[in-house]
């Protein structure tokens, strides 16, 4: 690879110190950063406890990067943008998935960022609203689950709860339900009813 190619660079091992003579220019991109995160197959106890530890900090210090000024061309949401919103479901594999694409798509010129998570936290994007989403020519077949713990509700302004599941945000999460805008949409679960030929989920998909 070359340098010249890539706007950031990331050192996951702490070895940005070997990045000297004829390597120091991989240093000297817009931004560098030596995350210093332990070797899990050098540490692993056999359990893979090491290597659970690591990829959640990583993902952690990704969410981190591209929430930051010098990352946030890349992001859907951040300190780039006025407001911010989280969409949240049980799960990150359906409602949201849709919402958080429709704030995208319709959102135009706003300077309104959006994320979406499950409460009690990601798995994968489902099937048939990867396909509904398409029929409107909206592509989210990239689009990642992801759990709220991995977010701060103080980085959004307004926060949507999907499921219905607004109950379910109390002790350690109730500071979601306490943004400036929180409601609470109620959409049915199309994975839970839909009869087979998608007609849940395009009824939730223009719901949403």
């Amino acid at each position: 690879f070359r340098p010249e190619d890539f706007d950031a660079v990331i050192s996951c091992c702490g070895c940005g110190g070997k990045l000297d003579g004829d390597k120091e220019s991989w240093k000297k991109r817009a931004v560098f950063s030596d995350w210093n995160l332990d070797d899990p197959p050098a540490i692993d106890p056999g359990d893979l406890s090491a290597y659970r530890r690591v990829r959640d900090e990583a993902k952690a210090k990704v969410l981190e990067l591209l929430a930051t000024e010098s990352g946030s061309h890349y992001a859907t949401w951040g300190p780039k943008y006025k407001r911010n919103v989280m969409f949240l479901c049980n799960h990150n594999s359906c409602r949201s998935q849709m919402a958080d694409a429709w704030l995208r798509h319709l959102r135009g010129d706003a300077s309104v960022g959006v994320a979406s998570a499950g409460i009690v936290g990601g798995t994968a994007v489902k099937e048939g609203a990867i396909i509904v989403m398409k029929e409107v020519g909206i592509d989210i077949s990239a689009y990642t689950s992801d759990a709220m713990a991995d977010f701060r509700p103080e980085d959004f302004d307004a926060v949507i709860s999907c499921c219905g599941c607004g109950g379910k945000l109390d002790g350690d999460k109730e500071s979601w339900k306490k943004r400036a805008v929180f409601s609470d949409w109620n959409l049915d679960d199309p994975p839970a009813i839909d009869p087979g030929d998608l007609s849940a989920y395009r009824r939730v998909r223009d719901e949403a």
